[in-house]
C-alpha cells in the first residue's frame, strides 16, 4: 500500500497521528536486512516521510532499551544523544533482566539478559493515549504480535485508526490483518532520512558540541 494509505478521507478536520516506535524489533530488522549502515537513522524525518496534508504528528514515541554489553552501550548511548539533540521523540526506555536460561544440547543453565517492559509501555502508551483522546490514528512501527489486545482495544473500544509499518525484514500477520493500513519502509527513505555526523549542539554554556557517529556504524 502507498503513502496514501495514512489518510482517513476526513479533509474537514485535522488527523492527530501518534507515532510508536519499536526501537530493537527496527534495530534487528535493519541488521536482518543486510541494512546496518542505516542504523544513525532520524526516525522524526522518517516518519514525517508518512504523513500528508490534513494529518499532523501529535506525539512522536520511540521505545527501547539500554543493553548490557559495554561498547554496545556506548554505541547506543551516543545514538540517543544524537536523536535527543535532533528532538521531536519522546524515549521510553524499558529495562534489562536476567533470566535463567537452560542449554538445549548440554542441559546446563545459564543467565543472559532479557529485555523487559518495552511492549508493555507501547501498549500502555496506546491504551492511555486513546483513552484521554490525544490521538485518532496510531501508527505502530513493530512487528511484535504481543501487541495485538491493546492494537484491538485501541481500534474497537477507542475507535481510532491503526496503521501498522513493517520495520525491514519483520512482519506479522495478525497485525496486519487488524491494520485500517500496512505499509512498509523504502530504503531510500532510510538512506535519506540519516542524521548528519555530526550532530551539533548548544550545551548549558552555550559551547558547541558534537555527537558522532560510532566508529562501528560507518
Amino acid at each position: 500500500m502507498s503513502r496514501q494509505g495514512l489518510r482517513s478521507g476526513h479533509a474537514e478536520r485535522i488527523e492527530r497521528i501518534g507515532f510508536y516506535i519499536d526501537g530493537f524489533n527496527f534495530y534487528h530488522g535493519l541488521r536482518a536486512k543486510g541494512w546496518a549502515r542505516y542504523r544513525w537513522l532520524d526516525y522524526r524525518a522518517l516518519i514525517d516521510r508518512f504523513v500528508r496534508d490534513g494529518q499532523r504528528v501529535e506525539l512522536a514515541k520511540y521505545f527501547t532499551t539500554r543493553v548490557t554489553d559495554v561498547e554496545s552501550r556506548q554505541r547506543q548511548d551516543r545514538y540517543l544523544q544524537a536523536l535527543g539533540v535532533r528532538g521531536g521523540l519522546d524515549l521510553i526506555e524499558g529495562k534489562f533482566e536476567m533470566r535463567s536460561k537452560q542449554c538445549g544440547e548440554c542441559g546446563k543453565w545459564f543467565k543472559r539478559p532479557q529485555e523487559k517492559y518495552t511492549d508493555v509501555n507501547i501498549a500502555t502508551h496506546l491504551l492511555l493515549d486513546a483513552l484521554d483522546d490525544q490521538v485518532d490514528t496510531v501508527a505502530v512501527i513493530t512487528a511484535d504480535s504481543d501487541l495485538l489486545p491493546a492494537l484491538t482495544a485501541v481500534t474497537a473500544r477507542f475507535a481510532r485508526r491503526f496503521v501498522l509499518i513493517d520495520p525491514p525484514r519483520r512482519h506479522s500477520d495478525e497485525l496486519a490483518k487488524l491494520a485500517d493500513a500496512h505499509l512498509h519502509v523504502p530504503e531510500n527513505w532510510l538512506r535519506q532520512c540519516q542524521l548528519p555526523d555530526p550532530v551539533e549542539y548548544l550545551n548549558r554554556k552555550s559551547k558547541v558540541r558534537h555527537v558522532y557517529k560510532p566508529d562501528g556504524w560507518r
